[in-house]
């Protein structure tokens, strides 16, 4: 009888033991949790890059095309005779690295007739990495044996009526191979050519992004009567061209020309 009296008894304190376990697994369970943090967009490396426009003589019949580089970099001049050639030069770095951007007709001199397949005007018997610039499948022939230290793709415009070459040099000691590598593909990536790209900046937007400089301001305040207008379009159609300048004494007087990328917005003066 007495083993009887104690069967409530830890009845009861089996049931304390769930009660308390079951609340205590659930306090623990939401210590572990624990909230991913949202990730945060990357920032655009290229984004304060300088935009060049490289466009090319109608008779020579080859693609006009942008490309951005670091604001350190120099564009180098070229006579007349190199104009399917642009290089540019890192002035920050004391120029260790070289960048040269080379078209031609795409032409097989074998055939005489335009390359029809990427492989075909890579010409190597064996296959090499792929990188896409501007859409285009383009063949990374460099790093190898002998040009460990150079980043080299080829491909072919998207009207198919040039081939490209883009080659960065960097130093041969092999000190910013890797840095290099990463550079590369960032220039590629901001490749575009001129057809593929859709006009960001109307001229009236161009007129006000010129009323909005700082030096354009400070000459307002001077002559508040002065006029700025758009003035025309470049013939290569990239750029909207903006006359800021007074009447005086019967005669124009031109405080500036500023030429705005329809792409970008970016702004030159001409003098």
């Amino acid at each position: 009888m007495k083993q009887k009296g104690f069967a409530p008894i830890i009845i009861l304190v089996l049931v304390i033991l769930a009660v308390v376990g079951y609340f205590g697994y659930k306090n623990w369970a939401k210590v572990q949790t624990v909230v991913a943090p949202t990730p945060t967009a990357l920032a655009d490396p290229t984004a304060s890059w300088k935009t060049y426009t490289i466009t090319t003589d109608s008779a020579l019949n080859l693609d006009n095309y942008q490309v951005k580089l670091p604001s350190t970099w120099v564009q180098i001049e070229h006579s007349s005779s190199f104009q399917n050639t642009e290089t540019f030069q890192d002035t920050a770095t004391n120029f260790i690295y070289q960048l040269i951007i080379n078209q031609d007709k795409n032409l097989n001199p074998q055939t005489k007739k335009p390359y029809s397949t990427l492989k075909e005007f890579v010409g190597l018997p064996y296959d090499v990495p792929s990188l896409m610039v501007d859409g285009q499948q383009g063949a990374q022939v460099q790093p190898r044996a002998g040009a460990e230290t150079n980043y080299k793709v080829l491909f072919i415009s998207k009207d198919n009526k040039a081939t490209f070459s883009i080659e960065l040099d960097t130093p041969r000691d092999g000190s910013k191979t890797e840095e290099g590598k990463v550079l590369f593909n960032q220039i590629l990536s901001t490749f575009k050519f001129l057809d593929s790209i859709s006009k960001g900046v109307t001229k009236d937007q161009a007129v006000q992004l010129v009323k909005a400089l700082p030096e354009v301001k400070d000459y307002l305040k001077i002559v508040p009567n002065a006029i700025i207008e758009f003035d025309h379009e470049s013939d290569d159609k990239t750029i909207w061209v903006v006359h800021v300048f007074e009447i005086k004494d019967d005669h124009t007087a031109t405080f500036n020309w500023f030429d705005v990328n329809e792409v970008s917005g970016e702004i030159n003066k001409e003098f």
